[in-house]
């Protein structure tokens, strides 16, 4: 039969989850971190242009205060060019403008533009960022922006003429759009690099996994002598492997102990039940007392029991240590047809009903026939033992996805639903319910050979009576 070892999901592997874990975390650190020096960096621009401006209004009004307004107003007349102000624009912050007002409100000198709406804005003595529309002499210098923030500082002069000096701010602008950027790209190398490093770290505890769930998913369907590969390495995950391969050759060699043992006490204890079954038939032929004869017909009905008893623990036994690698694919509806066959006549006897509903195409299952046709039996044999006369026994098989659902349903006593999840272990009678004769080894021996083929076994309620359902894998 093939191997159906359980899938592992990367996504839900704790090594994913954990490096994804520390990749959101490193990252916040990081934005953290770049948001630190995005601050620091535009307040160390915001002193420069604040310094840089304090230093040239002083340089300004000391120039005024030795040579007058006159020099003054040829100083800013220079400096307003297109020419200085193209050249302040070069390495520079951006480019600085200059304006000297008369005590009267009258402009001097200067190329700041709007300077009145400049001048209503700014405070006295103040570093102040104001808002203007781009003349279009300027257009060029803030990248085509039809509005730009400058910085200004004002100084009030001795005769109440105005000085103000300011700078635009369109190349701190950029730097910050630059700073956003480097920080937005940080962001999604570091998260890109959380996601690779999880789906690695992941993958690497996934494939190391693999040999773990592919073993047990064969130690689950009996086959015992399964080990995990030895990867060769010194890690973890190979001291685990070499400590689980211990683990499973003691238990390996437990378990053959154990079933062993039982098979032999179950030859060695049906020997002298045999011997004493057919002495006890040899004396009912010559016992001519009516109590003796009972004696000897109740001993031979017991000893029977036994040996029903141990053939069973010795079915199952063997149901447990059965191969799988010689196994084939073989059609399902076929070994119900033939099971009907074999048990027509006696619920004929019985008066009883059966009701057959098989699909018309085949429903290939990897098997052992003779195990499923087994179980099979058992669970006819019980229905037909608790079903009463004239009652219907149902069987029925469909498909449902990759999987087979057989059902056999009577219309007997059933089994309380408290009582269906013990009513397959060994040795389970329930006497409430199952008054008949038996040993508690049926529904048992049918659960063994179901799990031996990678399904499973549902008792559900009839209303009334008993439905067993049984599921087992396509081919």
């Amino acid at each position: 039969m093939a191997d159906r070892p359980g899938n592992i999901q990367l996504n839900r592997t704790t090594a994913f989850r954990l490096s994804i874990r520390y990749a959101i975390g490193f990252c916040l650190l990081t934005i953290i971190a770049l948001v630190l020096v995005y601050v620091h960096i535009l307040s160390n621009v915001n002193r420069q242009i604040n310094a840089g401006l304090r230093a040239e209004i002083q340089s300004l009004a000391l120039s005024w205060q030795a040579s007058g307004t006159a020099a003054l107003t040829r100083t800013i007349h220079a400096r307003s060019s297109q020419a200085s102000i193209d050249a302040t624009d070069q390495g520079d912050a951006g480019p600085r403008l200059y304006l000297l007002v008369s005590a009267s409100g009258k402009r001097l000198a200067g190329a700041l533009p709007h300077w009145r709406e400049a001048l209503s804005q700014q405070g006295d003595n103040t570093l102040d960022t104001i808002m203007l529309h781009t003349p279009q002499a300027l257009l060029h210098l803030v990248e085509d922006r039809p509005v730009f923030k400058l910085r200004s500082y004002q100084t009030i002069l001795a005769d109440g003429s105005r000085l103000l000096v300011a700078q635009a701010l369109n190349e701190q602008a950029e730097l910050r759009a630059e700073l956003l950027k480097l920080i937005a790209i940080v962001i999604m190398l570091m998260l890109g690099a959380g996601i690779v490093g999880g789906w690695w770290i992941g993958n690497t505890v996934v494939r190391s996994l693999e040999s773990v769930t592919r073993a047990a998913g064969r130690i689950m369907a009996g086959d015992l002598s399964q080990r995990i590969p030895d990867t060769r390495l010194s890690d973890e995950f190979a001291l685990l492997a070499q400590k689980l391969n211990q683990m499973l050759g003691r238990i390996e060699t437990l378990m053959n102990d154990l079933r062993e043992v039982t098979v032999n006490v179950a030859h060695d204890m049906r020997t002298p039940l045999t011997r004493l079954r057919t002495h006890a038939e040899m004396a009912l032929l010559q016992a001519d007392d009516t109590a003796h004869r009972q004696a000897l017909q109740t001993s031979i009905q017991e000893s029977e029991k036994l040996v029903q008893m141990l053939d069973a623990i010795v079915n199952i036994a063997r149901v447990e240590a059965e191969p799988q690698l010689a196994w084939q694919t073989h059609d399902l509806c076929a070994i119900c047809r033939d099971a009907v066959d074999f048990y027509q006549p006696l619920i004929e006897d019985k008066q009883q009903q059966l009701v057959v509903n098989l699909p018309d195409t085949a429903l290939p299952v990897p098997c052992n026939p003779q195990l499923l046709a087994q179980a099979l039996g058992n669970l006819l044999d019980n229905a037909i033992k608790y079903t009463p006369a004239a009652g219907t026994i149902e069987l029925s098989l469909s498909r449902q996805d990759r999987q087979v659902h057989l059902v056999v349903a009577d219309n007997g006593p059933g089994i309380p639903e408290p009582d269906r999840m013990r009513a397959t272990r060994r040795f389970v009678r329930l006497d409430n319910s199952r008054s008949l004769p038996g040993n508690g080894m049926g529904l048992a021996l049918v659960a063994a050979i179901i799990e031996r083929h990678s399904g499973s076994l549902l008792l559900d309620d009839n209303d009334p009576g008993l439905k067993v359902n049984l599921f087992l894998p396509l081919s």
